[in-house]
């Protein structure tokens, strides 16, 4: 029995890396650029070295025989590049982005001459121009994802930012109940854009609806690409927008944040004051924790060189949810007993009928107690009183007798948890799983709504999405 765990242990590893593989594809970026001397001749065999700046990950690398070097399939993430020659001083190029799927170029890298212990380090520079790839593309920094206020927390808000981006819509906070942001990319429909986070589709395939949602703090960076990109990331007609989770750093990292929205800090709606209504409750809560950092294990990630990492986030959200305000005719105490001598409509008198009497007209305009069906009438009673007297319904111009405002509430929780494991320089390993819970309580719920306060359903949804993931460059 002993002999057969590895082997199992073997078979599952390769059964997880082999369906990874495609999701890491579509998330994971490439590294280039070319070396040269100072008069501009290419340098071959020259040692690169790729280093990770959050988690100490390296990779090397050696110049081909036109002074070229490239690292494919690496983590989106903050890299240094150094490159060591000797006769040349050392270069060393820091604070390098790289985001899903992108293909970076660093360009022509010239060296000087000198010795090894003499270095040239470039911290700051301009903007890079895109020269590896011929798409459009745009980039939201870790950042732009961290600073910039949102109102609905849903980071796919950030492409307006983006030259040919539209919001078409802009919710108030994300989720089933609520819907999505959506965005129309260079004239294209809401409907073509396609949604992924770590290389997983996040929207329904038929509509731009989705399928589960992550916190905005767990997202690192988003990426958008708008046209002429590879064919592996044409799963839609338009813009294809890539989410990028956050992992664990070699540094312990964390966050407590709060988030309050109220009513008392909105204005009297019209509608509200027209009606006589007051204020509805409008409250959105956000409170939630973060942290991430490396998992120290003897032999598998020491304390002197940690190789797994991890990030956990757990956010709670809060919800009520005013809705529109409903304007009806409901019976009133008297009608419900079937005295009708005062039912009547724009001013004139309702003539009740008898049915079994040729049409005639019940004598005082009541329907005698024997004629009235006792479960008619208890389902009638589940129905509202009137809350208006005709004195405000005249003032509110309206000819109803009762109005109504709902909130709805809407409890919402995700959780997040992502590890990062740099098994050797040339291969890691990464696997993502996260959660969205909500549950829609009141009359107006998406599922089962009903015009007038009767029974109040509670619908609960919820979706997880794990996604373990590889790489191993060629």
């Amino acid at each position: 029995m002993s002999r057969c765990i590895p082997v199992r242990r073997a078979i599952v590893l390769l059964v997880s890396l082999t369906v990874a593989l495609p999701l890491f594809a579509q998330v994971s970026g490439s590294l280039s650029g070319v070396i040269v001397d100072s008069s501009g001749l290419a340098v071959p065999g020259v040692a690169v070295k790729l280093s990770s700046q959050t988690t100490s990950f390296i990779r090397e690398s050696k110049t081909g025989t036109e002074g070229d070097f490239s690292f494919n399939a690496i983590p989106p993430g903050t890299y240094t590049v150094a490159v060591e020659q000797t006769g040349f001083r050392k270069f060393e190029r820091k604070d390098i982005e790289v985001t899903a799927s992108e293909q970076f170029s660093v360009g022509q890298i010239r060296l000087e001459l000198g010795t090894v212990s003499d270095s040239v380090t470039i911290t700051e520079q301009g903007a890079s121009i895109q020269t590896a790839s011929g798409e459009r593309s745009g980039v939201i920094t870790s950042s732009e994802v961290e600073n910039l206020t949102i109102i609905n927390r849903d980071f796919a808000v950030l492409l307006t930012l983006m030259p040919g981006v539209v919001d078409s819509g802009t919710v108030e906070s994300p989720g089933f109940s609520g819907g999505s942001a959506s965005f129309n990319v260079q004239g294209g429909r809401t409907t073509q854009n396609g949604v992924t986070v770590d290389g997983a589709a996040m929207e329904s395939s038929l509509m731009y609806t989705r399928n589960t949602y992550v916190s905005m703090d767990s997202v690192s960076t988003v990426r958008i690409l708008m046209s002429n990109y590879q064919a592996e990331y044409g799963r839609k007609p338009g813009a294809s927008v890539q989410a990028v989770t956050k992992g664990g750093s070699k540094d312990f990292h964390g966050s407590v944040y709060w988030l309050k929205r109220h009513e008392m800090f909105n204005a009297m709606n019209f509608f509200n004051n027209r009606n006589g209504q007051t204020k509805t409750p409008y409250r959105y809560t956000t409170e939630g924790f973060s942290i991430g950092g490396p998992v120290w294990l003897p032999r598998i990630s020491p304390k002197n060189n940690p190789k797994l990492f991890f990030f956990f986030l757990n956010e709670l959200l809060g919800e009520k949810r005013p809705g529109s305000i409903l304007q009806y005719n409901m019976p009133t105490a008297a009608e419900r007993s079937g005295d009708f001598s005062n039912a009547r409509e724009n001013g004139s008198l309702i003539t009740i009928k008898d049915p079994l009497n040729g049409q005639a007209a019940f004598p005082g305009n009541i329907i005698p107690a024997s004629r009235i069906n006792k479960s008619g009438q208890a389902l009638l009673n589940l129905f509202p009183l009137p809350n208006l007297t005709p004195l405000q319904s005249q003032l509110a111009g309206t000819r109803y007798d009762w109005t109504y405002q709902e909130t709805l509430d809407v409890p919402k929780n995700t959780q997040s948890l992502r590890t990062d494991y740099n098994i050797t320089p040339n291969t890691t390993f990464w696997g993502r799983w996260s959660r969205w819970h909500e549950a829609d309580s009141g009359y107006a719920v998406t599922a089962g709504n009903a015009n007038s306060p009767l029974p109040i359903p509670t619908t609960p949804r919820a979706s997880q999405s794990p996604s373990p993931t590889s790489s191993a460059p060629p």
